[in-house]
């Protein structure tokens, strides 16, 4: 890297690569690896368009699109900076931080990053960029007087352009002040050019990480910004699904690409995200932050759960359902927080395998009941441990289902439905609790026992 500083005389003064970086780390808070690691990550992912992609600038738009990503992902995690702002977009090519320093992309022209070719811009920048640079431009603090000048009036804040020009597999990169900007929108100039090192898909970036070891041995490259988000990456996944969303709609909702909702579902989102994404999924922002005591809600597995429907839902109808699970999880821990529930004393474990008749004759004589009529079922099965809850929209596709989390039993029911066939259900997902807990879901998608007509009979004998 090399750094180019115009004085006010038009002397150019050259300095190392080592006082580049310093200057930069000194200007912006934060490492100029940032800038080149989140131009590698755009990279490899614009270098894997296929021929799907029929336009001819998809590789260009994909490097755009994941490089300005990138870059803005990891500024939001670094103090006092933030890639969205109240009078901004959650696309824009642009981040703030508090002082009124702007960070900007444009991209540039094959004397990208070449301390010895004069810089010029392939486009004219946006029309919001423009008019920051026609107002931050150090060519407007030249037009001072001596006395303000010298007076203790602070600096204005500037506007850097991260310019990058992409050949191929490799990215030339700068990060530069413009001098001014004229009335064409043009850039008259640069008082100052930071000159970071090319970018090759061969690169390794190593240095700018720490290593964490796979399962196989082999080191894993976690990147600055992937340590620094705190988000929960499964909680976010969770809210995605339970609100019945892919990370495609999820992605337009937010403002990012896929491939960003992706990491933060990988490797969590940052902070400053908590609140858009709370908004989108419809939780309390608190839902992120996992303290720990909480349960592991992303335990509950699809595979675990009883559903009546299969064929009628979809599988992301499941998964909406599923993740009502998890948060009615959340909301019986802070229940039995603050209140004491009955514990669960149905006995599951001995009733496994038993025919449905015999099944419901047992639960009646520990009920007992004998074959006098059951009271209200709700009721009922709230008093020996059972934890009901409602379903939202999703209950008609997917119907009442059961599960088992450590330990204890949790029945959810479409509650739109009649009093008669609600207390049905529960008696059904009382049967699935009984007899099928222990059956392997194997088994149970082989279809070689009729495990929803078991669990009729058994609704029907109680």
């Amino acid at each position: 890297m090399g750094l180019i500083q115009a004085d006010f005389g038009d002397v150019e003064r050259r300095s190392t690569s080592n006082s580049a970086d310093e200057a930069f780390q000194r200007i912006f808070g934060f490492p100029s690896s940032v800038i080149r690691e989140s131009a590698w990550r755009a990279l490899r992912v614009a270098t894997g368009t296929d021929g799907v992609h029929s336009q001819l600038s998809a590789a260009g738009s994909k490097f755009y699109h994941e490089f300005v990503s990138e870059v803005r992902a990891f500024i939001d995690t670094v103090d006092e900076w933030s890639a969205n702002c109240s009078d901004d977009n959650k696309t824009s090519p642009r981040a703030y931080r508090s002082d009124g320093l702007t960070l900007a992309f444009a991209q540039g022209s094959p004397a990208t990053g070449n301390i010895n070719k004069e810089l010029h811009l392939k486009k004219v920048p946006g029309t919001v960029t423009l008019l920051e640079l026609q107002e931050k431009a150090p060519a407007k603090q030249r037009e001072l007087s001596f006395d303000a000048l010298t007076s203790m009036v602070p600096a204005r804040p500037q506007m850097w352009l991260v310019v990058y020009y992409r050949e191929a597999d490799l990215v030339r990169l700068e990060v530069s002040l413009p001098a001014g900007v004229d009335s064409n929108g043009k850039i008259i100039g640069w008082d100052k050019r930071l000159m970071l090192d090319e970018v090759n898909l061969t690169d390794q970036f190593v240095e700018a990480r720490n290593d964490e070891r796979g399962e196989d041995g082999v080191a894993v490259a976690i990147s600055a910004r992937e340590q620094k988000a705190s988000l929960n990456p499964e909680r976010i996944r969770c809210a995605r699904e339970t609100a019945g969303l892919s990370k495609v709609q999820l992605a337009e909702s937010l403002g990012v690409t896929s491939r960003t909702v992706t990491n933060y579902e990988e490797v969590g989102a940052p902070v400053s995200q908590v609140a858009a994404l709370a908004d989108v999924l419809q939780v309390m922002p608190s839902f992120f932050s996992v303290s720990p005591s909480a349960p592991l809600i992303e335990d509950l597995s699809e595979g675990q759960v009883w559903f009546r429907s299969l064929r009628k839902s979809t599988v992301r109808q499941r998964r909406s359902a599923v993740g009502h699970g998890r948060n009615a999880l959340l909301f019986f821990k802070w229940i039995e927080d603050h209140f004491r529930l009955p514990e669960c004393d149905l006995p599951f474990a001995d009733s496994a395998g038993m025919r449905p008749d015999l099944a419901a004759t047992m639960l009646r004589a520990i009920l007992g009941y004998g074959e006098n009529p059951l009271p209200e079922m709700t009721s009922l099965a709230e008093a020996h441990g059972i934890r009901l809850f409602s379903l939202p929209t999703v209950g008609r596709e997917v119907d009442a289902f059961s599960f088992m989390f450590d330990g204890v039993p949790y029945i959810a029911v479409d509650t739109s439905k009649t009093a008669e066939r609600v207390r049905f259900d529960i008696a059904h997902e009382i049967g699935h609790l009984m007899m099928h807990e222990m059956v392997s879901e194997d088994v149970a998608a082989a279809g070689t026992r009729d495990i929803e007509g078991e669990a009729h009979s058994f609704a029907a004998n109680l």
